[in-house]
């Protein structure tokens, strides 16, 4: 029996409005590089897939206000395999817009398709790709949605968790697949330190895979909007009417897929022990670039004195600069060539108003 065909859409809308000023309208998240790599984030996505998905099958979208950044960085995504949407819904329009895309070019409801993250942080991605191959065969062999969970290797509280169905002392063996009994969402430093012990949770990294099949009964159960939209879509992509196209997204509330499908959907998880990151902001920055004896996180070449439990972060386009930081602690500085951020290291999360600010006051400033 010939096994479905496989596809995978890897999620780079947005341009990473927490990772300012080093990530920006005209230089996405997806496509940094971290210190000491060669390879952007969306780059080491898309390699960490290949073994499982074929190369031509491997789609990115992204929208419009992103979309020339990432064809700068990878000429190869030209044609149908950068799927541009045309307005921003989220990651639940993302994957309600790339399954109409399939479906309107032909792939049959028993395809199985993976939606993926375009940040995150692998030091070695052979074992996620174990893990990416486990759920692209469980997922082919059933009509349940299968995420990959990591096993939590601290209390964070900035990343969501899947618990398992496990009874209690039940081990959770790297590599199995079992049922996911509920989605929980950044959980208070005491719950997430439960979660840390209770072998029954996991992070969510944010991937999904099944049948295209099984994303539409999940949607004719618990969100018939996205599956309506869906469906409304696929008859305009086929006729070629663009602005029926939008007219059929436009009424998805923006939203993650998380909350409008996936939290109430019946889901299954692999089990992954591998060390996995996601550049969500500064503080995973931090993490990233690994720190010193006093806890600093340097990256460039800054000049400290008296610093400690500090993140100075100098990018090469700001290489002309002398950074020198004294008599501190607990802050993140970064310099870039777009902008210089100095904010306590507990509050990294809390760009947006600087975000908006820099776009009122930039006459070049792109949508974000």
């Amino acid at each position: 029996m010939s096994r479905p065909a496989a596809y995978a859409i890897i999620m780079a809308g947005g341009w990473g409005e927490r990772m300012w000023p080093l990530a920006t309208p005209r230089r996405p998240k997806p496509t940094l590089k971290l210190a000491g790599s060669s390879r952007s984030l969306l780059a080491a996505t898309i390699e960490s897939v290949t073994p499982v998905v074929p190369h031509g099958h491997v789609y990115v979208a992204a929208d419009g206000g992103t979309a020339q950044a990432l064809l700068d960085l990878d000429p190869d995504l030209t044609g149908d395999r950068l799927l541009v949407e045309p307005l921003r819904r989220d990651t639940a329009g993302c994957v309600v817009y790339a399954l109409a895309r399939l479906l309107a070019a032909g792939a049959p409801e028993g395809s199985v398709v993976g939606f993926l993250a375009s940040d995150s942080l692998m030091p070695d991605t052979s074992g996620f790709t174990v893990a990416l191959s486990r759920a692209y065969e469980a997922a082919a062999s059933s009509r349940c949605l299968v995420c990959i969970g990591v096993r939590p290797s601290r209390a964070d509280t900035a990343l969501g968790y899947l618990e398992l169905d496990l009874a209690e002392g039940q081990p959770a063996q790297a590599g199995t697949v079992l049922p996911v009994r509920r989605f929980v969402e950044k959980p208070d430093a005491a719950t997430a330190q439960q979660h840390l012990l209770s072998g029954r949770h996991l992070w969510n990294m944010g991937t999904v895979v099944g049948q295209i099949g099984a994303f539409r009964s999940a949607m004719s159960a618990v969100a018939t909007d996205l599956e309506a939209a869906m469906d409304a879509a696929v008859a305009a992509l086929r006729e070629g009417e663009a602005e029926r196209v939008r007219a059929a997204l436009e009424p998805i509330e923006p939203r993650s897929i998380d909350y409008a499908l996936l939290e109430n959907a019946e889901l299954a998880a692999v089990v992954a022990d591998i060390a996995w990151d996601t550049l969500s902001g500064w503080e995973a920055m931090s993490r990233a670039v690994g720190t010193d004896m006093q806890g600093n996180a340097l990256s460039g070449a800054p000049l400290l004195t008296d610093v400690t439990d500090s993140l100075v972060y100098v990018d090469p386009s700001a290489s002309t600069q002398r950074v020198a930081v004294v008599g501190v602690s607990g802050l993140a500085v970064v310099v870039t060539a777009e902008g210089v951020l100095v904010i306590p290291k507990d509050r990294a999360q809390d760009l947006r108003g600087v975000v908006e600010a820099t776009r009122e006051g930039g006459p070049d400033q792109d949508r974000a």
